[in-house]
């Protein structure tokens, strides 16, 4: 009868520690390393989809061999004052669906990716970081982007004013790895053009099409 009793108790205890032990594993991968492999993987992410949007801007501008001159027109009143900054919307569209199409084959090739972080990053103190054994993490990565134009001007001195075309991207990202799921969002602004304006800017700026085109 004791023995049972014992062998009861024995059994309760382990299966305490056994829970415990879980409990503290779970913890201790959500406390240190989760969030440490998630600022990985995002930073490793996001470097990835800026060189593959970077890389798309410029093939496209230098195999288009695009002239913004012929892309932005400025009109002035008499008194020199600026009447209107107009752009080519219907050329500036092909552009970005070209480039679009480009960084959408560029993310095919960056689906999956892998990094290493040394085992002391995990355990939270400066002293140990960045050493020890180095531990492989995959991630696999899906994303869809959108683009829009952005144009804005700025002061550039005495009656002086400077006129900026950008392609803003916006980047929708999901990745996986073994320990989350984790969406987000990348931001890119890539400049296209600038142009210094002699005079006062237009009050309301619109993009409208050049001659036609």
């Amino acid at each position: 009868m004791i023995k049972r009793k014992k062998r009861k108790y024995l059994k309760t205890l382990w299966c305490l520690v056994f829970s415990l032990i879980i409990f503290c594993a779970f913890s201790f991968v959500n406390l240190n390393i989760k969030p440490v492999v998630l600022n990985v993987a995002l930073s490793n992410a996001q470097t990835e989809c800026e060189n593959a949007i970077n890389k798309a801007c410029l093939n496209t501008l230098e195999q288009e061999n695009i002239d913004f001159e012929s892309l932005i027109k400025i009109t002035y009143n008499k008194d020199n004052s600026v009447k209107s900054v107009a752009t080519n919307t219907v050329c500036l569209n092909k552009i970005k669906l070209k480039i679009l199409k480009r960084i959408v084959n560029s993310f095919k090739k960056i689906e999956v990716g892998s990094f290493y972080i040394r085992l002391g990053s995990f355990l939270n103190s400066e002293f140990f970081y960045g050493r020890g054994a180095k531990i492989k993490f995959n991630y696999e990565m899906s994303n869809t982007v959108d683009c829009d134009f952005r144009s804005k001007f700025e002061s550039a001195g005495i009656n002086q004013t400077k006129h900026k075309l950008s392609l803003y991207f916006t980047t929708d990202v999901f990745l996986v790895t073994k320990l989350f799921n984790y969406s987000t969002k990348f931001k890119t602004e890539i400049l296209l053009d600038e142009t210094v304006i002699v005079g006062e800017p237009p009050k309301n700026y619109t993009n409208i099409a050049i001659d036609g085109k």
